[in-house]
């Protein structure tokens, strides 16, 4: 466990050295917020985090499924910046653009089938979401999902299960539908490895080695995950 290798004074040390770091170009946040610090981007960030969710559920959702194993800087965020300035938002529309794998590589202009394929099958659960909860917005529908999830045992549920996601596209989408939680990416990973100097053996325990220092420099899960990601990002050689 990770209190038994770092004392809560080190890792208030370690944390404060990562969150006063400029944001570098190739932090996730820098075309947002370049010229600030890691942490104060991610204050601000970790706070709206689940305000495009609201807004366009689809795209929040169409953009963590197409970050599976691509750049998001480089690969993924030129694509999403296009689609921002349409229409484009709802489940439905979502449907409409995956209704086959054509449809969906012009939209999203890159040829992804398993993507494709994940995405239908997240669309196929919702509708059964949809006829067990009260609620009628697509946010909420996921929302109310995102909340209950458990990421211990994400493979037993509806959407965790669903071939090509694994834990961190698990945690991303609650994230991105309002829980307060951290995604194991390799960013976050290295981050532990590096800075803390923690060997974990799984993802599992550094979700749960994420949690732990959130809580001792009493700040969110989600905060802490976005100074990880884009101190990681900007400071680590690709």
């Amino acid at each position: 466990m990770i209190h038994n290798s770092l004392s809560e004074k080190k890792i208030i040390k370690i944390v404060g050295k990562l969150e006063v770091r400029k944001l570098m170009p190739g932090s996730h946040l820098y075309k947002r917020f370049s010229g600030k610090s890691i942490g104060d981007a991610a204050k601000v960030f970790a706070t709206h985090y689940s305000d495009e969710a609201r807004e366009k559920p689809a795209l929040a959702l169409m953009a963590v499924i197409l970050s599976i194993h691509r750049n998001y800087t480089k690969v993924v965020e030129p694509r999403t910046d296009k689609i921002r300035k349409t229409n484009f938002g709802t489940f439905a529309d979502l449907r409409d653009k995956t209704k086959d794998i054509n449809t969906f590589s012009a939209f999203c202009e890159m040829r992804a089938t398993e993507k494709y394929k994940i995405i239908v099958r997240i669309l196929d659960v919702i509708d059964q979401l949809k006829e067990r909860v009260k609620e009628t917005s697509d946010f909420e529908i996921l929302h109310q999902w995102a909340m209950t999830g458990d990421y211990k045992n994400y493979k037993s549920d509806s959407i965790g299960g669903i071939h090509g996601i694994g834990l961190a596209t698990f945690q991303h989408l609650r994230m991105n539908f309002g829980a307060d939680t951290v995604k194991p990416d390799q960013r976050v990973k290295e981050v532990l490895k590096r800075e803390f100097e923690l060997q974990l053996s799984n993802d599992i325990a550094n979700i749960e080695a994420v949690e732990y220092i959130a809580k001792v420099t009493n700040q969110s899960a989600l905060y802490m995950d976005q100074v990880f990601v884009n101190y990681g990002s900007g400071y680590y050689i690709k």
